[in-house]
């Protein structure tokens, strides 16, 4: 009696270890899962600022296992959850902040920063700043990550942990400028081992329960069947999308228009980032109506275009009229279609027009020419901005008039060697006019290009002054 008291001890012990082993093996697949989306992430180059997103998927895995495998109740764990979550979000893209700013300061900036795109967003005007869209990404890898972790030690629901992890890898694949396959098939294989190891350890609990033998390396056999497994789905996986017919797709046209709504939305909310065109090409000369100040600036000795004109001057992308103290912004236009004929503009004195043939060197959509633009021979749509309008009054009308062209975008992308003619009403005014013309601006300029947010510091003023002391003109 003593002896067989003793084997069950020892089982019952071997056991428990086999079970601990085996949790620290599921922590690090969940965590290498989870730290490989954040990675895809920032492969993605959306934008600056995602480098940090595996540190806050990491420390989500640890913190969800400490209460998975503990004895807090579900709402201790959730405002656990809400605590640790805001203050490793908050405190890991604090150095995101710009400006001269240290310590809480940096929070607070980030704060600042997400409270004036909502209300940005809440006066129908575009995401200016691509750093909400990265805090709304760290969100998503925290919730994410905790949610998974506490559904698969705490519930035991291994295909809730794995699903929306994978649905998120595959929107980041389908969108991204850049291959993200690599990314996909880490996680499959992550998966997959993740599925195999949770089954059997099932399928162990309730062999020993029924005091049923299975042999003690049962588990290196069916991780070895799993992996081969595994490859062969990941195969399957990579061929299957290119045998998947065209006609297939019609399927999918009723989704088409609200589809493309969304997609409206979602460029307006965060217009700013790095979003691949149609066909899977994403253009190499990007621009765009808003312009965050800060980060690093990568600058090339690759030709973009090749200019014939008759007059040489400054090349004009886009024009940004409002400073709103971390960023350069285009407020309140109104979208038109630009016929070949183009749009004159008569309010501005001094001016002439000159055509330039301009052939691109690279991918863009974007159509270049000397200030200020009026006609294009490529089909193209504008931002304008209605002249004599306050931004205001812009954004209300409907009648745009005789305006100002600030941003001209070709209906199809500009291929590499591909050419176009623009029109230019460029300015030939001389010093002496600029000198003694009137400094009565009207209303719609000081509205427009005059104005300055409260949050200007003091110094900048100081400078101006500085700057322009003993000057009279």
């Amino acid at each position: 009696m003593a002896t067989s008291t003793l084997t069950a001890s020892s089982s019952s012990k071997t056991a428990s270890q086999q079970s601990a082993a085996r949790g620290w093996v599921d922590f690090v697949l969940l965590l290498f899962m989870m730290v490989n989306l954040a990675l895809s992430l920032e492969a993605a180059n959306w934008s600056s600022g995602l480098g940090s997103m595996f540190l806050i998927a990491g420390i989500a895995v640890t913190a969800g296992a400490i209460v998975a495998l503990s004895s807090f109740s579900p709402i201790f764990s959730f405002i656990y959850s809400l605590i640790t979550g805001s203050a490793a979000i908050l405190y890991t893209l604090s150095g995101l902040a710009v400006g001269d700013v240290t310590g809480q300061a940096r929070v607070y900036q980030i704060v600042e920063r997400t409270v004036i795109w909502f209300q940005n967003i809440m006066n129908g005007q575009p995401g200016s700043d691509t750093l909400v869209f990265v805090l709304l990404l760290a969100i998503l890898i925290w919730i994410l990550s905790f949610n998974a972790t506490w559904v698969y030690f705490r519930e035991n629901r291994k295909w809730q942990a794995v699903l929306p992890t994978g649905l998120a890898m595959l929107v980041n694949l389908y969108y991204a400028p850049v291959n993200l396959k690599a990314y996909f098939v880490l996680y499959l294989i992550t998966a997959m081992l993740l599925l195999i190891r949770s089954t059997l350890a099932e399928r162990e609990q309730q062999w020993y329960s029924e005091k049923i033998y299975f042999p003690f390396d049962i588990g290196f056999d069916v991780m070895r069947d799993g992996v081969l497994f595994v490859l062969f789905v990941v195969a399957v996986s990579w061929v299957l999308p290119t045998a998947l017919s065209d006609n297939n797709q019609d399927v999918l046209t009723p989704f088409q228009d609200p589809w493309k709504q969304m997609q409206e939305t979602w460029t307006r909310l965060f217009n700013t980032l790095n979003y691949r065109e149609e066909g899977g090409v994403a253009p190499s000369v990007v621009f765009s109506i808003n312009h965050p100040l800060g980060g690093a600036r990568s600058l090339t000795d690759a030709p973009v275009m090749d200019v014939t004109t008759t007059v040489n001057r400054y090349y004009q992308a886009t024009i940004l009229d409002t400073y709103s103290s971390n960023a350069w912004s285009l407020r309140n236009t109104v979208k038109i279609g630009l016929s070949p004929q183009g749009n004159r503009v008569t309010r501005f004195s001094a001016r002439r027009e000159i055509v330039q043939t301009v052939t691109m060197f690279q991918l863009t959509n974007v159509l270049m020419g000397a200030p200020m633009p009026v006609a294009v021979s490529a089909p193209a749509t504008a931002k304008v901005i209605p002249a004599g309008m306050t931004p205001e009054e812009a954004l209300a009308t409907e009648n745009v008039g005789v305006s100002e062209l600030v941003f001209v975008i070709s209906d199809t992308p500009i291929q590499p060697g591909q050419s176009f003619t623009i029109t230019s009403s460029i300015s030939f005014a001389t010093e002496s006019q600029l000198r003694s013309d009137s400094t009565v601006y009207p209303q719609d300029i000081r509205a427009r290009y005059l104005q300055l947010p409260e949050t200007v510091p003091q110094r900048v003023f100081d400078l101006a002054d500085d700057l322009a002391a003993g000057k009279d003109n």
